[in-house]
């Protein structure tokens, strides 16, 4: 059984530790084995104690399990990219095969990507944001764009400004992003109220977007045009970041007919008397409207540790 430094941990995690190290190949199985290091790394890579995380994953090997190694792999680029050595963090993510974890290979394509992407080698980074689509479609399709526009001359300060502002988009997405595990101030045992993703509307509109009524096919879940919201500040906040304003002046926006932003409302709240009170009447009834909640596969969220 392997010793590590559990001088900086609590008492909790470093029982939690000492448990996990009680697993053994012979008496456990590999697959477990390999788990109960997996599990041991990320302690000790959340506590940023990044090469002592590297020392526990390196640990795994491939025959133990393919997949739990290939994320192990990418894992330890994380943590080598933590130490400020990339060069061994791209070399780690390049020995993950497709065959061996097809999320972990996609995941180190596109981090090996935007390493490329910082060295200004462009066209080595379009080579990998392709080959990480299936994971990170958006993002490499994106980036791919701006690759294109950063190799031509006359067209490389335009990419850069769009480099610059999608940076700014992954951050936002970046801050958005709920945690459905994190309690805070609550107990272990409990789990926050909230961690549905859900809409609410009237019982007409769910009939046509279930297709309770038998028809051919449910109906398109449509957005509408934001200049009919009935807050005509709501997105200026956002538009103030991208510009780089900090005056939070208010500026009424102008009606483009050739230009529109189309929006819809979610809420993470799915049991609110509020919101069933505000939206989705019928016929004026109180408390007569639907809360449609969304299956957990409808916006994909990943855990970047595996």
């Amino acid at each position: 059984m392997s010793t590590y430094n559990l001088e900086k941990l609590d008492k909790e995690t470093q029982e939690q530790i000492i448990k996990l190290q009680k697993v053994t190949r012979n008496k456990d199985g590999k697959e477990q084995y390999a788990q109960a290091q997996l599990d041991i790394g990320r302690v000790f890579f959340n506590k940023s104690d990044f090469q002592q995380a590297i020392d526990v994953w390196q640990n795994i090997l491939p025959e133990d399990s393919d997949e739990i190694h290939a994320k192990v792999q990418f894992n330890i680029g994380l943590a080598f990219k933590e130490l400020e050595r990339s060069q061994d963090a791209v070399e780690t993510w390049q020995n993950i095969l497709p065959e061996d974890s097809s999320e972990a290979y996609t995941r180190a394509q596109f981090s090996i990507a935007q390493y490329y992407l910082g060295k200004e080698q462009y066209k080595e980074a379009i080579k990998h944001y392709t080959e990480s689509k299936s994971f990170y479609r958006y993002e490499s399709e994106c980036f791919i764009k701006i690759c294109n526009l950063l190799i031509t001359d006359n067209s490389r300060e335009v990419g850069k400004l769009y480099q610059k502002l999608f940076n700014l988009v992954l951050d936002i997405i970046y801050i958005l992003k709920v945690d459905f595990n994190y309690r805070g101030s609550q107990s272990s045992d409990s789990q926050p109220a909230e961690r549905k993703l859900a809409h609410y509307t009237s019982p007409a509109t769910a009939d046509i977007l279930l297709n309770q009524k038998g028809k051919e096919k449910a109906s398109p879940f449509r957005l509408n045009t934001i200049n009919n919201v009935n807050d005509p500040s709501e997105g200026q906040l956002l538009l103030d970041y991208l510009k780089h304003d900090k005056q939070n002046r208010y500026i009424n926006p102008d009606f483009d007919a050739d230009f529109h932003a189309f929006v819809s409302c979610f809420t993470f709240n799915h049991d609110s008397l509020n919101q069933f009170r505000l939206y989705g009447k019928k016929d004026n009834l109180e408390a007569s409207g639907v809360s449609l909640v969304f299956n957990k596969n409808f916006l994909i969220i990943k855990d970047l540790m595996g």
